[in-house]
């Protein structure tokens, strides 16, 4: 049987990869949307600054557009400082280098970009479906 002290330290360990791991692709959920209506916003004439839509310099526009920027370099700092607490986990160098990728050309939607969605859909689909809901029985059972 194990001791108070182990299971007490057991149980923090659990505790600690749940909150890192909520961290991490909680972030990176967040920046993948907000690429993802970024360039949903772009490719609409009636919405974009390219094609000379007047959205943009609307009290809405200008609001959407500072939740956006607020929110998004909200989402990157958390996303480098999930990585920097769970670097020994590899999906959080996956989801860093398809960050990365996706961050080199930001003119139009790319198979960078397409990546970053599909990585990042899938390792969240995985942690808050299976991997999450099982540490947090291990979790309970310690």
């Amino acid at each position: 049987m194990a001791s108070l002290t182990e299971t007490s330290a057991t149980l923090a360990a659990l505790r600690r990869r749940i909150q890192d791991g909520n961290l991490l692709h909680g972030a990176h959920l967040a920046l993948a949307t907000l690429f993802a209506l970024g360039r949903i916003v772009a490719a609409t004439p009636a919405l974009s600054a390219e094609h000379g839509a007047r959205w943009h310099s609307s009290p809405t526009g200008r609001g959407a557009a500072l939740f956006v920027v607020v929110t998004g370099v909200a989402s990157l700092v958390l996303a480098l400082v999930a990585w920097w607490r769970s670097t020994r986990d590899p999906r959080s160098w996956i989801l860093l280098a398809a960050l990365a990728l996706s961050l080199t050309w930001r003119e139009r939607v790319d198979v960078f970009d397409v990546l970053y969605w599909l990585v990042c859909a899938v390792l969240c689909a995985y942690w808050y479906g299976e991997e999450r809901p099982r540490l947090r029985e291990d979790a309970l059972q310690a």
